[in-house]
């Protein structure tokens, strides 16, 4: 490039003409030590000239727009016409963001400053910032072809044709040939050593890094840069070496020590690495962010309780720092630190307060501290402070169901769907509340609806449970019911879908059990008993006390009572009282009725049971005294069946039984009739209104209620032999007949 001492006020030159030291530094990109020497030109200067200009583009750069705007002022009062006043009017409307309007401006310099430099240079910036990207590289190809010397104009040049235009071949030329001008010029070195990195080329790179050092030896940025390559490729050695040189050179830079720990991490040396971080941590202005490094070394050297400490001290000094707030909240959730991480929920929720997902946390972390109650409040705080987000209602929900306070989680996943009414997930949690509370109608609705829009979402869009998991939730709510045959139908649905799977054991065994629930045979029975014998040994464990109900149904007396022995000491915990009502009941079949009591009894004083097993430990025990004829204590356990769970089917029909027994029909018929209220798939509910139908002599009612029996139960001989006398008592001659084969049949399978 020319050495100039100055350009004429209105003259355009063939080069960015300005004395060479002032090149130099715009060359390198030290623009702020070229506008203090610009400012220092321009006092002394009586015209409007290029040294204004020029300085006009270091302010642009700088981002100094009071002082930009003043030199426009000045220039523009000193000499309008002249085309330097232009450019530097054109580069303050492009600080003011004003690219058209500059655009125009530039475009009225007169002809000759078409072979400016600067002028397209100008040009150049300013229909980037409009994003023509192709206009803009061609006015740039034009300024460093009027002066090849302008290594600046070349380094922009690769920019444009890096990022904008993507013709990588032609970027990089643009950045050696800037290298070529100026060897030390850091943002080509960095843009270059990139874009040879994108491709793999690290021996490209490490040309231009090994350049660097050449040309500058004593800069510590280049033997860092190398460092970094080295690191890149793997060669930690190499770079520990190199980077050790950047150290020497300057013992002050934090971001040296980072690296240095980051290389120590991958070697393996934890320790090395913590005291590398550390001292960045020292050196280091945003030291929440070396805080934050130093936390991951100590989190990969197993110290998780220091790392916490790290981001505390990042967040006392950056309060509303989010990265270490996360990182901090993870720790501490990790480490079982539940009131810390309480009190740090509480900290952000309070600095931020219309934030959902930090109200969101601070209700998690009370809900991990078992802080129940409050974790509900902040729930639903969240929840109010967002109509577009279902999560609060969905957390609110899972609280809810570990309470098993049903009807409140029915609330609040049935809020959750009023915000996103496709959800799969809701849906299956809202049928599963709804099951729990013995909603069985509305808990089929909102699983057969879940099943619906799964089957009809792309299999690469679906999201909660799948397909076969709602059909499982379906097949255990009829099996619930009591509708064995439908569950029945299901399984086997099942059992298609999943054959070959490691699931394949388990439906099978459910769907034979569904059907030795239907049929009450020995056949039925015998299948299910080897189904079980596939079972794994914690399937086996959990199974263990349906399969003895399952069998205690078919009359299989003798392995019901060998798979409950009198120590129940190896049942599954949470089934414990399940097993001693199945085991009374058992005893009392064969005949042992006072045991039968006796162990129904116990399992009513049992204190680690839910309302719902209490309810069917008093039910069972009212049975068992019905059958020893004690109708005062049937109805007391009936009505204590109640106490613990007022929506029992089963203890209204035994009430409804006591009450039949004491010839109370009209008694009897309201118990029936509020059974099948709570379940209307009831069978038993069904034989008891159809015998209170036949004590007032509505025979053909009575008919209709033993038919429904067993429609819904159709292995029940109790059903079949209630309907076959309403039929005879009907003289329904045929159908008597076709009642009394099927009842045979049913009697040969037992």
């Amino acid at each position: 490039m020319p050495a100039v001492e100055g350009g004429k006020a209105d003259q355009p030159l063939g080069v960015i003409g300005l004395p060479r030291p002032i090149a130099k530094m715009i060359n390198q990109g030290r623009w702020r030590e070229a506008s203090q020497l610009l400012e220092a030109r321009t006092k002394k200067e009586a015209d409007v000239n290029r040294d204004n200009a020029w300085l006009a583009f270091a302010y642009l750069f700088l981002g100094k727009s009071d002082e930009l705007k003043k030199l426009a002022e000045d220039c523009d009062k000193q000499a309008p016409k002249s085309p330097y006043t232009l450019l530097v009017k054109g580069f303050n409307l492009t600080l003011d963001g004003k690219f058209e309007e500059a655009e125009k401006l530039f475009l009225t310099l007169p002809k000759q400053f078409g072979a400016d430099p600067l002028a397209n240079f100008a040009l150049a910036l300013v229909t980037a910032k409009q994003g023509k990207a192709s206009a803009a590289a061609q006015y740039c190809q034009t300024a460093v072809e009027l002066d090849p010397q302008f290594a600046w104009g070349f380094r922009t040049l690769g920019y444009l044709q890096q990022r904008w235009l993507e013709d990588i071949g032609k970027a990089e030329e643009a950045y050696a040939k800037a290298l070529e001008i100026e060897p030390g010029m850091t943002e080509a070195q960095d843009a270059l050593v990139d874009l040879r990195l994108s491709k793999n080329d690290f021996d490209g790179a490490i040309d231009v890094a090994k350049s660097a050092i050449k040309a500058g030896p004593k800069v510590a940025a280049n033997h860092y840069r190398l460092s970094q390559i080295y690191t890149e490729q793997w060669r930690l050695r190499d770079a520990l070496e190199i980077l050790q040189n950047a150290i020497d050179l300057d013992s002050t830079n934090p971001r040296f020590f980072r690296s240095r720990a980051s290389i120590k991490s991958f070697q393996g040396n934890l320790n090395g690495a913590i005291a590398d971080q550390q001292k960045a941590v020292e050196l280091s202005k945003d030291k929440p962010f070396e805080l934050i490094e130093l936390s991951n070394m100590n989190v990969l050297a197993g110290n998780n309780n220091r790392a916490a400490e790290n981001l505390a001290e990042a967040i006392k000094i950056e309060p509303d720092n989010q990265a270490a707030h996360d990182k901090l909240y993870r720790i501490l959730s990790q480490e079982k630190r539940f009131d810390d991480m309480v009190a740090e929920g509480r900290r952000m929720a309070e600095r931020k307060p219309k934030e959902v997902r930090y109200r969101m946390e601070y209700a998690y972390a009370l809900a991990q501290a078992k802080r129940l109650d409050e974790a509900v409040e902040q729930y639903k705080l969240a929840a109010g402070l967002t109509n577009t987000d279902p999560e609060p209602w969905r957390r609110l929900g899972a609280l809810y169901i570990g309470k098993k306070d049903w009807s409140s989680a029915q609330r609040a996943f049935t809020n959750a769907l009023n915000i996103n009414p496709t959800s799969v997930a809701d849906l299956s949690a809202l049928g599963f509340c709804y099951a729990e509370d013995d909603e069985y109608m509305k808990a089929e609705a909102a699983f057969v609806t879940a099943l619906a829009l799964q089957q009809l979402t792309p299999p690469n869009q679906q999201t909660g449970p799948s397909k076969i998991d709602l059909m499982r939730s379906l097949a255990g709510l009829f099996f619930a019911e009591g509708r064995f045959s439908d569950a029945t139908t299901q399984y086997e649905n099942i059992v298609m879908l999943t054959r070959n799977t490691p699931q394949s054991s388990f439906d099978m065994f459910m769907l034979l059990k569904a059907k030795a629930m239907r049929d009450l045979t020995k056949q039925s029975a015998l299948h299910l008993q080897e189904a079980f014998q596939k079972l794994d040994k914690e399937q086996k464990s959990r199974e263990t006390v349906p399969l003895a109900d399952a069998l205690l149904k078919s009359g299989a007396i003798t392995e019901v009572l060998v798979l409950l022995p009198e120590d129940l000491s190896g049942v599954y915990p949470k089934h414990l009282a399940d097993a001693m009502q199945t085991r009374a009941k058992a005893l009392a079949v064969k005949g042992d009725l006072d045991q039968a009591i006796a162990v129904a009894t116990k399992a009513t004083e049992l204190k680690d049971i839910d309302y719902e097993q209490k309810s069917d430990a008093w039910f069972v025990l009212s049975e068992l005294q019905l059958m020893k004829k004690d109708l005062a204590g049937a109805e007391a356990s009936a009505n204590k069946a109640l106490e613990s769970y007022v929506k029992s089917p089963e203890a209204y029909a035994m009430l409804g039984k006591v009450a039949l027994l004491k010839n109370d029909s009209k008694a009897a018929m309201s118990h029936a009739k509020r059974a099948l209220e709570l379940n209307p798939y009831y069978a038993g509910a069904y034989l008891l209104q159809g015998d209170a139908q036949m004590a007032t002599g509505a025979i053909k009612e009575a008919k209709d209620s033993y038919r429904k029996a067993v429609e819904l139960y159709p292995g029940s001989l109790e059903a079949h032999k209630s309907l076959l006398q309403a039929l005879k008592k009907l003289s329904l001659t045929d159908e008597a007949k076709h009642e009394e084969e099927q009842i045979a049949q049913l009697e040969s399978l037992r």
